[in-house]
């Protein structure tokens, strides 16, 4: 099986950012639980922008799955 890295910034409106982690750590604990194929799943916070929330997912790609 192949291995796929999605990474993600997601920008809040200023002073949202703390409303908006509590919801993507969530959503890393559901696809953690509940996606058989997520390797890892990382949530970082920017110190240099107040409004930039960055994410990490790897996971295994079904033998059926090609790269296009």
């Amino acid at each position: 099986m192949s291995k796929l890295a999605v990474i993600g910034t997601i920008e809040a409106t200023p002073g949202q950012r703390e409303r908006l982690l509590p919801l993507l750590l969530n959503h890393k604990a559901r696809c953690l639980r509940d996606e058989s194929g997520t390797l890892t799943f990382e949530v970082m916070v920017s110190n240099d922008h107040e409004t930039k929330l960055q994410s990490i997912k790897s996971m295994l790609m079904p033998p059926h799955s090609r790269r296009i």
